[in-house]
């Protein structure tokens, strides 16, 4: 089964043009029977991203519903549509309601969700009217919210199309850790003006952070998965090197190296779980594929 995001219904934003703005429908593909149905369809949804849980039995993502953005969770069915973070900001923003909440991850254990967090100065939403992404975490219910990131701090060149701070958070196989790609002051790539952004790491306590990119990145890495076996593997978007494609590092940042050999322009990657030796299969999850 793979849960996927698409843009089937044109250019609804009317600018001309495919981009994240268009309106986003939630697909469950099922490989075994060939089939694939959309979930939520009268909803704007998957913004930053879709997951499933450990277990199989919801997917959880960010749906635009009712002029918010919450993350959800539903079943394959379509039944048990939850918002996690309904009134999330009273905790973690009580003197800034207007909340954008993005970019899911969870923990191997499937009791704890990592997202982007950012609030809403004005309420004209993605117009450049919020503040610095950070990335907060809560459990499955919504309880214990809490703040994992401060953004970075650093004011890039640009902000592009979704501003300052930290996105994409994806946990370690311990659930421990979290990566995440967060924006820099080192260049900015592309008409689009999107400025660099690093990978970093830290602990979910919001210790001991790392930063997994080459000193000096001037390209836009984002989009990291951490493998079972820690690895990451991140997308990378250079202009100065004409490079679009993926990239492998150690967690310690160590061996960072792009995968030159994959068609070009790929990007967006994800592990795929490890398979059981007890059910006969062969175990690929030591190469890289």
């Amino acid at each position: 089964m793979i849960a996927a995001i698409r843009y089937s219904d044109g250019d609804t934003n009317k600018n001309r043009q495919f981009d994240f703005l268009d309106k986003k429908t939630l697909w469950l593909i099922d490989l075994a029977n060939k089939q694939e149905w959309p979930l939520m369809p009268e909803y704007d949804a998957g913004w930053g991203g879709v997951v499933w849980s450990p277990d199989g039995q919801f997917i959880y993502l960010s749906v635009f519903k009712d002029s918010k953005t919450d993350i959800y969770r539903i079943r394959p069915d379509g039944s048990g549509l939850k918002n996690i973070t309904q009134g999330i900001e009273t905790v973690l923003t009580p003197d800034l309601p207007q909340k954008r909440v993005t970019d899911v991850g969870i923990s191997p254990d499937g009791e704890w969700i990592a997202f982007v967090y950012s609030t809403q100065k004005a309420r004209r939403l993605w117009k450049k009217s919020f503040t610095v992404s950070r990335i907060a975490m809560c459990r499955v219910d919504g309880a214990g919210a809490s703040f994992v990131t401060d953004g970075g701090g650093i004011e890039p060149l640009s902000h592009g199309p979704w501003g300052p701070g930290d996105f994409d958070p994806e946990f370690s196989p311990d659930g421990k850790r979290i990566c995440f790609g967060r924006a820099t002051a080192a260049s900015v790539n592309f008409a689009s003006k999107i400025p660099s952004h690093d990978i970093m790491r830290v602990k979910i306590d919001g210790t001991g952070l790392k930063r997994l990119s080459p000193a000096g990145n001037t390209g836009v890495h984002g989009i990291a998965d951490w493998s079972h076996d820690n690895r990451i593997v991140f997308s990378e978007w250079n202009q100065a090197d004409n490079y679009v494609g993926l990239v492998l590092v150690d967690v310690d940042g160590k061996n960072c190296r792009r995968l030159k050999n994959l068609p070009k322009g790929g990007s967006h990657a994800r592990w795929l779980p490890p398979i059981s030796r007890s059910s006969g299969a062969t175990d690929r999850s030591e190469k890289d594929r």
